[in-house]
């Protein structure tokens, strides 16, 4: 079987058609996925405040692009650092590259980036269970403010790293780095396979950022070998069931709409409906939003007092909904009050 089979881009979501969680978030937290599905951000939020988005604006062949914006930011401590894009590749769509042994092949990552800050950059690979976590730099250039550029780097096959999870873990993390403090930028650039060293992290980007600075990323593809070809474009269809390994969200739209789900009444005062699902990377931690923004559809209907979701498998949930004047083995459909009816979850890297 060539190295070379199934889909020729092992990143998911690259032209960031996916958001599950929604177009918009403010004030994100460090290290948390928010808008456009698979990709998250590192930076201290005690020095920053951060806003994500899915943007309409992209280069030609692209709708979407997703956006890291500094609504304040301030100069770096020798610590901290700025990271827009983080990709975390699962063990077991990386097992194509052969990574540790001698068959193992070398990758190049293509990207169109669009920021208001010029100047050097850096992208780092950083092996998740490879001994020493074994990592390898390479530095770009954006050399135009407001424009949108394609970069290209090429990474080497590594043929000796060792214990490299291979299965549904993290296997390696790509960072785009566009700041950094004299920890991770004062060092020498990582141009081969090594230990990984803060100091080569970050080598050549700046310590400044300040407010209203942003990048934005799209068109993001990683493939064997050591040509950047044309974008592998794949529909919304296919992006939304790879991303939902990792994520999934059930949504109201209006008040009485069905979220899909049919469940009985268990007494008088407590319902149980079983929520099956695609399946997930790991059982998921699940989230179900306030009790008053479900509505029971059926025989003494009416606003739910209390929901909880439990007993959470890959595939599945039980999802209870308590109100008071049910009537036990009466069938009911869970709907939603309002908009803000949800259900999601959470199962990534």
């Amino acid at each position: 079987v060539s190295l070379k089979s199934g889909r020729k881009n092992l990143i998911i979501n690259g032209a960031m058609q996916v958001a599950q969680r929604g177009t918009t978030a403010t004030t994100i937290g460090t290290n948390k996925y928010t808008t456009c599905d698979r990709f998250l951000q590192e930076f201290p939020p005690a020095v920053f405040s951060v806003d994500t988005s899915q943007e309409t604006d992209a280069p030609s062949g692209f709708v979407y692009s997703n956006k890291f914006a500094l609504t304040s930011g301030a100069s770096l401590g020798v610590s901290e650092y700025a990271i827009p894009f983080e990709y975390r590749v699962e063990g077991y769509d990386a097992t194509r590259l052969g990574w540790g042994t001698v068959e193992a092949r070398e990758v190049t990552l293509s990207f169109w980036i669009k920021s208001n800050r010029t100047g050097i950059n850096t992208v780092d690979f950083t092996m998740q269970g490879g001994g020493t976590n074994p990592f390898i730099a390479r530095q770009y250039t954006i050399n135009s403010a407001n424009t949108w550029e394609y970069k290209t780097v090429t990474i080497p096959a590594h043929t000796t790293a060792t214990s490299i999870n291979y299965a549904n873990t993290n296997a390696f993390s790509i960072f785009w780095w566009a700041a950094a403090g004299s920890d991770f930028n004062s060092g020498a650039i990582a141009s081969s396979w090594g230990v990984q060293t803060p100091a080569n992290r970050a080598v050549g980007t700046t310590s400044t950022v300040s407010t209203g600075d942003y990048w934005q990323m799209t068109g993001v593809q990683l493939e064997v070998g050591s040509v950047a070809t044309d974008f592998e474009h794949r529909s919304y269809g296919e992006e939304l069931a790879l991303c939902q390994r990792y994520y999934q969200a059930y949504v109201g739209t209006a008040q009485f709409m069905s979220m899909g789900l049919a469940g009985a009444a268990q007494s008088g005062t407590w319902a149980e409906c079983a929520h099956q699902f695609p399946e997930m990377r790991v059982a998921p931690t699940a989230a179900i939003s306030a009790a008053g923004t479900f509505y029971i559809l059926g025989a003494n209907e009416g606003i739910a007092t209390s929901a909880t979701i439990f007993n959470t498998t890959k595939t599945a949930s039980r999802i209870a909904i308590y109100k008071a004047g049910l009537v036990a083995a009466q069938a009911f459909t869970l709907a939603a009050q309002n908009s803000s009816a949800r259900i999601s979850y959470d199962a990534e890297l």
